[in-house]
């Protein structure tokens, strides 16, 4: 495989660095923000916090591996059908994907946000458990 003229390599780099790392953030930050704002708000404490974050993780750890499960069932059916409908459903569960990792995400934050809060021993042993865990099961060799 031949090596990418320079050129090229510079305008990959600068669409990258210019336009689809800002998007990407701007995305992520502005749905992490609006599913806090709407899941948060008026909140009588903040360890009251607990049951909305379990809902919104475990919401989006279902749909996401339902969209997943519901890709690959349709992925054969979709296939004989025009290069429109594959690429409208392929923007569909990119968009479902994206927006339930993000739910599932804030979820996952307040949790951690909420239960060992946030004093360093707590956060310590956080770090230490998961990655004895993520060590156990070699999950670093995956990456």
């Amino acid at each position: 495989m031949p090596l990418p003229d320079p050129v090229q390599s510079v305008l990959d780099l600068s669409f990258s660095l210019l336009f689809v790392g800002p998007l990407t953030v701007l995305f992520w930050r502005g749905t992490f923000n609006t599913v806090s704002n709407l899941a948060f708000v008026d909140l009588p404490s903040f360890s009251s916090r607990w049951y909305p974050a379990l809902v919104l993780y475990l919401t989006g750890l279902l749909v996401k591996i339902s969209v997943d499960l519901f890709k690959q069932f349709l992925r054969p059916i979709l296939a004989t059908h025009c290069t429109v409908i594959q690429g409208f459903s392929s923007l569909i569960f990119l968009y479902l994907d994206a927006t339930f990792g993000v739910v599932m995400w804030v979820g996952g934050f307040n949790l951690l946000h909420v239960f060992p809060s946030l004093y360093w021993f707590s956060l310590t042993g956080v770090l230490f458990l998961s990655t004895s865990i993520l060590m156990f099961i070699q999950a670093f060799h995956c990456t």
